[in-house]
């Protein structure tokens, strides 16, 4: 029975436990690893470190795409961050369907 219980918790913490729901959002933490554009950004749900900005292209070749995401804001809910900041990001907890997927960050956090 107790071998039953272990293998159980064992499977059950498989899978994406980087996502921490809270009120309807996620909370993700990675790097910005691209700004496409003023008013949105590219974000890996890693810490790595990048020297410059990435296109979504170079993206795809490098990381893992089930880890990228394209954020939308709104720059007065944000902390300032440029490209290669490790941060946290609060996003409502459904995505666009899009690639790579994304939705609006409600707020980002870097990370010190």
């Amino acid at each position: 029975m107790f071998l039953f219980i272990l293998v159980f918790a064992l499977l059950g913490c498989s899978g994406s436990e980087k996502l921490e729901k809270l009120d309807e959002t996620v909370k993700l933490e990675g790097t910005v690893i691209g700004g496409e554009s003023d008013s949105s950004f590219l974000f890996v749900e890693e810490f790595v470190e990048v020297n410059q900005g990435l296109t979504v292209e170079e993206a795809y070749e490098k990381y893992d795409s089930a880890l990228l995401y394209s954020f939308s804001f709104e720059k007065d809910k944000l902390a300032e961050f440029k490209i290669g900041d490790k941060v946290i990001v609060w996003a409502p907890d459904e995505f666009y369907d899009t690639e790579p997927q994304g939705g609006t960050a409600e707020k980002v956090e870097i990370v010190e």
